[in-house]
């Protein structure tokens, strides 16, 4: 492959003068940055999107146990009240009870 690429060089670069040279190779030398730094970003994305995938569950599953705990707290919230509702009215707490969630 090295053999090959110092062909193409040379085959570009024999017909140019001297004074053309270092314009050239700025110009191939971007150009190879650029599909570089594009190969790069690729990959990166693809990795990126791996790791997503495969950690996708992880995070329905954290929302499902956040979405619980807060329902768990508005439950507890609402009994809570509840009850203190029916002391203050001065009913007996055992018979009487209001269902806010199932």
């Amino acid at each position: 492959m090295f053999f090959s690429l110092n062909i193409l060089v040379h085959a570009v670069l024999l017909d140019k003068k001297p004074d053309e040279v270092p314009m050239l190779v700025e110009s191939v030398l971007s150009k190879v940055m650029e599909e570089f730094e594009n190969r790069i970003t690729s990959q990166v994305e693809l990795d990126f999107r791996v790791v997503f995938d495969q950690e996708l569950g992880l995070i329905l599953k954290l929302r499902d146990m956040i979405i619980g705990w807060i329902h768990e707290g508005f439950q507890s919230f609402f009994r809570s009240l509840n009850d203190e509702l029916l002391k203050q009215e001065g009913a007996p707490l055992e018979h009487c009870s209001i269902r806010l969630y199932s």
